[in-house]
């Protein structure tokens, strides 16, 4: 579980890092790395002990906070650039 928790620190870290340069190259992907992390909380709560469950919790909570900025942020892009006219 640890290397699991691991491996998806480092790729939500890689996937901000992408999502700074070029939003639109997430999409979806925000949302259901969110999901998947909240599906950690619920296994590890039942399965293994409470501080891995409330880490993923933590970090899912994050990740739906940042999904739902990029989302916002992308929206605002595409309202703003067509009242420019571009």
């Amino acid at each position: 579980m640890t290397a699991y928790l691991l491996f998806l620190a480092f790729l939500s870290w890689h996937m901000g890092g992408m999502a700074a340069k070029r939003p639109e190259a997430i999409g979806a992907l925000s949302w259901l790395f969110c999901a998947l992390h909240l599906a950690t909380l619920v296994v590890a709560w039942i399965y293994i002990a409470a501080a891995p469950a409330i880490s993923s919790g933590l970090v899912g909570l994050c990740l739906g906070l940042a999904a739902w900025r990029l989302q916002n942020s992308g929206t605002r892009g595409v309202a703003s650039g067509a009242n420019l006219g571009q």
